[in-house]
């Protein structure tokens, strides 16, 4: 992570506890940001600046700082409510202007965070030690807002508050995230019969709204009242257990659901036994391209992060289509999608949670859906299940078709960032090797590749990835091999094995 004294960039944005995501910082924060806008012209007085949140108990104290640091800033405030993250983003880069979400994605709700988006597109990596000068400038000239707690006065408090919109209903950006996607995709889920997890997405009215005027036929959970953290990349028990459950009562074989702000697509499917599983995010990206290609749409380049399925290349490339590789986090994902775009390449990019960019434009009879250059969950998900649909075959049928590979991925949680690099820091080859010998690994090591924590691909072919994470305090363990069972006897032999020895070695 990037950081301050204050707040801190994560993968993708400023994360942190919710005891320290205080009115002050999300408010100096934010004040910063605009200052950087600023200072490269992209940002003016009375410029209109949209918000939104997700359903957290925390998000609508920290927008109420976002919205008074706009305004303060000589901007307008433009509350989008709980609009999703990538409808936020495409309503402003209508606009042209910049957006600010407050979202803590997936991680549970003792954590929260404030993802920037600038005029053109998501903040790169590039931009963030300005931003954070910017932030630092902004603290030495505070006005006197603020009690010695962080908290607002109280006085302020309730100025603030009126700035903010006090509806649920569906809003602008997510009228116009609706109408993409229905105009263009038109009724091709018909017939579908799916189960939707509502859960506390903050798009679950937007994702009704797509797929029943799409024509599917969608069987929706309760909303929930409480804030459900859900992992796309690292998909719980709990969740499984919840569609397993409705899809055997309702005879469903397709389930689908989101993270908490919307951008990251679960995609769950009954495989030829019965049994309920999920597709990860790195397949479902894939065959997001597959279906793009099949439509007609020309893709001569993907990419991908480093712990995406190497089934990816498998296929791709065997194709003709270049398979490109970066850190983890989709500012990476999206700078090297750019470069091939500005080289003349028709480019996607996705991450291993399944959010899919669109770095440009694509036609598809005659009608056009813009580029949209930052994590969305509604296009993989349509563009998969119409693709099932048009050629008449199950997910299940579909994914036997793909190179058998395999992922698995898990975590251990309250692992400190600053502990997770210094684990990283140590592994060279030598102690690697020594380690993974004394956790009883026999497998020799062929290739030790360090550009985002440290993956060891081992001569059988199998990999197994050790990373902090950026987002919040856990250590996550990725692994790929020629079956499921194996992968994840990979991450929990790397897990309760092989990281205990890392510590104590």
């Amino acid at each position: 992570m990037t950081s301050t004294s204050g707040l801190r960039f994560g993968t993708s944005g400023l994360r942190d506890t919710v005891e320290r995501m205080t009115d002050l910082e999300c408010y100096v924060a934010t004040r910063g940001f605009l200052d950087y806008l600023s200072s490269i012209n992209k940002f003016t007085s009375n410029m209109k600046v949209p918000i939104a949140g997700d359903l957290r108990p925390s998000t609508r104290r920290i927008r109420r700082a976002v919205a008074l640091a706009i305004r303060d800033s000589g901007g307008i405030v433009d509350d989008q409510s709980l609009a999703s993250s990538p409808a936020l983003c495409l309503y402003a880069l209508n606009r042209g202007i910049p957006s600010i979400m407050v979202t803590g994605s997936h991680i549970p709700a003792d954590r929260n965070g404030i993802k920037f988006t600038m005029p053109d597109g998501e903040v790169m990596k590039s931009d963030e030690s300005e931003i954070l000068n910017c932030i630092e400038s902004q603290r030495k000239k505070l006005p006197l807002l603020f009690s010695n707690d962080g908290k607002f006065l109280p006085e302020i408090e309730k100025e603030a508050e009126r700035l903010l919109w006090h509806s649920e209903e569906l809003r602008s950006a997510d009228f116009e995230y609706c109408e993409r996607y229905i105009s263009f995709f038109g009724k091709c889920l018909s017939e579908i019969k799916m189960f939707f997890y509502q859960h506390s997405a903050v798009g679950r009215s937007a994702v009704t709204n797509i797929f029943s005027a799409l024509s599917a036929e969608l069987f929706a959970s309760p909303k929930s009242d409480d804030f459900v953290p859900i992992d796309t990349e690292s998909v719980s028990k709990n969740t499984l257990d919840i569609f397993r459950k409705v899809m055997d009562e309702e005879g469903i074989d397709i389930g689908i659901t989101t993270d908490g702000d919307s951008d990251r697509p679960l995609l769950v499917y009954r495989e030829l036994d019965g049994t309920i599983t999920h597709l990860t995010g790195d397949i479902l990206g894939l065959l997001s391209v597959i279906a793009l290609r099949h439509f007609g749409v020309k893709i001569n380049s993907v990419v991908v992060p480093i712990s995406a399925n190497d089934a990816i290349q498998k296929k791709l490339e065997s194709e003709g289509i270049s398979v490109h590789a970066t850190k983890i986090g989709s500012p990476y994902v999206i700078a090297e999608m750019n470069k091939e775009i500005a080289n003349g390449k028709n480019s996607v990019a996705w991450e291993s949670n399944g959010g899919f960019i669109l770095g440009t434009d694509i036609f598809l009879n005659g009608s056009k859906l813009r580029a949209l250059p930052t994590r969305d969950s509604m296009l993989p998900l349509i563009l998969t299940l119409s693709y099932a649909k048009y050629i008449g075959k199950s997910i299940y049928q579909i994914v036997s078709e793909l190179p058998m590979r395999f992922t698995a991925a898990d975590l251990i949680k309250n692992f400190p960032n600053e502990k997770g690099r210094a684990v990283i820091e140590s592994l060279t080859h030598e102690r690697l090797k020594r380690v993974l010998h004394n956790a009883g690994l026999i497998t020799s090591i062929q290739n030790i590749n360090y550009l985002d924590g440290v993956r060891i691909l081992f001569e059988n072919g199998e990999v197994m990835h050790f990373r902090p994470s950026g987002n919040a305090p856990e250590f996550r363990c990725y692994a790929v091999a020629d079956s499921k069972k194996r992968a994840e006897e990979i991450v929990e032999f790397g897990l309760k094995k092989v990281i205990p020895l890392l510590i104590e070695d």
